[in-house]
């Protein structure tokens, strides 16, 4: 039943990765660039194992500014990991640190090295949609190639961070970094 269950799930992040990130409109029913990354980080929360965790709580952080937008509410209270799941916005680098998953946006982009150094010690799986973001020490980057959703995943982050990520999740990847 569980492999059953992870297959599903691997099916339906491999539909999320032939979405287009264009908004959404009557006629072609496309997500929104925040459903996809939504669902996108739902899904690979699946696949990732952090290391144990007194709270009750899964918490995802959005970092920016701004309200949090309905993709993001609808997956509070959503199981992971036998837990209940969380998400909420913020701003201040210093709430970061009690969290499982950050998305960073990119009007971030300008501090992104400082939010790394802060959170690489910490069991925290960092994911953006900014360019080159695996590549300067983020953990998932996530992008758009030829009208597809694609992602790159830097292990050796992860690993520093101490947390394991998924053989089914790498062989999806688009790039593996170690």
């Amino acid at each position: 039943m569980n492999q059953l269950k992870n297959i599903l799930i691997l099916a339906l992040l491999g539909l999320l990765l032939h979405f287009r990130p264009t908004p959404a409109c009557a006629e072609n029913h496309q997500p929104s660039e925040s459903q996809v990354n939504a669902a996108f980080v739902y899904n690979v929360a699946r696949y990732v194992t952090w290391p144990q965790s007194t709270s009750g709580t899964f918490l995802i952080r959005i970092l920016g500014k701004g309200s949090l937008d309905r993709a993001w509410q609808e997956l509070k209270g959503k199981p992971v990991h036998g837990k209940s799941l969380d998400v909420r916005k913020s701003d201040d680098l210093e709430e970061l640190t009690g969290c499982q998953i950050i998305f960073i946006g990119a009007p971030t982009r300008k501090n992104i090295s400082r939010i790394l150094l802060v959170l690489q010690e910490h069991p925290i799986l960092t994911i953006s949609n900014m360019n080159g973001f695996a590549q300067s020490g983020g953990m998932v980057h996530l992008f758009t190639e030829n009208d597809r959703i694609r992602f790159k995943i830097n292990l050796s982050a992860a690993r520093q961070s101490g947390l394991k990520i998924s053989a089914q999740l790498l062989k999806l990847a688009k790039e593996v970094i170690e």
